[in-house]
């Protein structure tokens, strides 16, 4: 196995059995990737970008920015090495040029590891509040933890993303392939999210959607939303002034089921955790660190042996994450009923 830091991407990985030529094979493709974004796409897709992108306007720039030095915090609050994701590594296209350059479903935006890159549907163009919303996620997801598997066969170099974040994907050799922790790793990125989301309004060009925001009309708007949609006030970012659309924190099944688990810990460890902010925070170390050995032992000495195995089979699905939360309280309730009185 191999490892190394990456000059240009600080903290990137690459492991697998590929000889050491051609993971600097890799290592120089995704410094390019990175530095020179266009040549990380096939010959179709750049001939889409360069006839649909459209040119990123001097706010949307100023926004990637702010994006970039907010999530750099994070990374040097946790030992690790700050770094920009080049403006030019942002790409705003038409829905079916979106969704023609994802392989995976998305609706707004996503972040697209072997390629260095986030691709935007312009359709949410014009909203700044959530142009700088999801900004904010995929970089959360883009600058966390990767590790990259390079394996070669009869001559032909393969890579493919191994770890992101806490999530993890089988090795190319599993014929069976599977995904872990991928619930956890959106739980993660969109509470974060949340947690920057008083931040991102007090960037100067948002400050006027957020004095709207606060006006008694749209905090009306937000109330009937909630009600009627089932969705904490707390996690409407932006409301339109007719009130006819919105927009919300993703993933809200999984962020409960990751709150859950946050809760129970500061209960168990109150001496040793002052607010769930700060257990969570273990949880935010490890997505960008990769680190997740301590993660799981704190959450076994709360739920026991098995449950962050539980908590890794969570996917993204709704009901998964139901599921899942309603396990972890089985855990939580053998756990304590077989727990020694001190």
């Amino acid at each position: 196995m191999y490892n190394y830091f990456m000059e240009k991407i600080p903290g990137l990985r690459i492991v697998g059995d590929a000889s050491e030529e051609n993971k600097q094979k890799i290592k120089e493709e995704l410094g390019e990737n990175f530095s020179n974004n266009l040549n990380a796409f096939s010959e179709k897709e750049r001939d889409l970008l360069e006839k649909y992108e459209y040119p990123k306007s001097k706010e949307e720039i100023e926004l990637i920015n702010f994006a970039n030095n907010e999530v750099n915090k994070l990374r040097e609050s946790f030992g690790l090495e700050p770094y920009d994701v080049p403006v030019e590594n942002f790409h705003i296209v038409p829905p079916n040029i979106f969704h023609k350059l994802l392989t995976a479903d998305a609706e707004v935006a996503a972040a697209i590891y072997s390629k260095q890159a986030i691709i935007f549907d312009a359709s949410e163009r014009g909203n700044l509040l959530s142009f700088s919303n999801s900004s904010i996620h995929e970089l959360l997801h883009l600058k966390a933890h990767a590790t990259f598997e390079v394996e070669e066969k009869d001559d032909e170099i393969t890579k493919t993303i191994y770890r992101s974040g806490v999530s993890s994907v089988s090795a190319q050799s599993n014929v069976n392939p599977h995904h872990h922790f991928y619930g956890l790793h959106e739980a993660i990125v969109s509470t974060q999210q949340k947690k920057m989301s008083s931040v991102i309004l007090e960037h100067p060009l948002l400050l006027e959607e957020k004095k709207r925001m606060s006006t008694q009309k749209a905090l009306g708007i937000i109330e009937y939303v909630s009600e009627k949609q089932k969705i904490p006030k707390d996690d409407i970012f932006w409301v339109e002034k007719d009130g006819k659309d919105y927009l919300d924190i993703a993933y809200r099944k999984n962020r409960e089921t990751l709150s859950y688990v946050c809760n129970e810990i500061l209960k168990e460890f109150p001496d040793k955790f002052s607010s769930q902010d700060e257990v969570f925070n273990r949880f935010l170390r490890a997505q960008f660190t990769g680190q997740l050995l301590p993660v799981a032992r704190l959450v076994e000495s709360v739920f026991g042996e098995g449950s962050f195995r539980t908590l890794g089979d969570m996917t993204i699905d709704k009901q998964s994450a139901i599921l899942c939360l309603e396990s972890l309280k089985k855990f939580r309730s053998r756990f304590l009923k077989n727990k020694k009185p001190d």
